[in-house]
């Protein structure tokens, strides 16, 4: 709302920097005392903070597979198997069983999305989508 309400001639850019409520930054609760203590701290996927050890991430299975941290791929594209791809040895049989289960392919996560589709955020937007706008 500062933002909204800031009336200057100023980039946007710059009103969203000047206009950060101070307290805006990365933090977590620490709940295992006798009270509850706010750490500021960076939580990330594989980081070594309290806050990582307080609240920590594990991998989805698209992840193991091989998909991007942002999870911005949703309907991926194909490529056929390839047993190289693999860090373990396939047995003639395993291998079998493996195309039998993924017949079309594999996700190749390096061609993004087949729908092309763009993430647009669960925050208020500046525009120029008027989806959340908030200015």
């Amino acid at each position: 709302m500062a933002i909204r309400n800031d009336q200057s001639d100023i980039a946007l850019a710059a009103k969203v920097v000047i206009n950060k409520p101070a307290r805006l930054v990365d933090a977590c609760w620490d709940n295992s005392g006798e009270s509850r203590v706010r750490l500021e701290q960076q939580l990330t996927f594989a980081g070594d903070s309290r806050c990582n050890e307080l609240y920590p991430a594990f991998p989805t299975p698209r992840h193991v597979a091989g998909a991007p941290l942002a999870n911005d791929v949703v309907s991926c594209q194909l490529r056929p198997l390839n047993p190289a791809d693999y860090a373990v040895s396939f047995s003639t049989e395993q291998y079998t069983e493996l195309r039998g289960v993924f017949p079309q392919g594999v996700c190749d996560w390096s061609r993004g999305d087949v729908s092309e589709a763009r993430h647009q955020g669960v925050w208020s937007s500046f525009g120029p989508s008027s989806v959340n706008k908030l200015y």
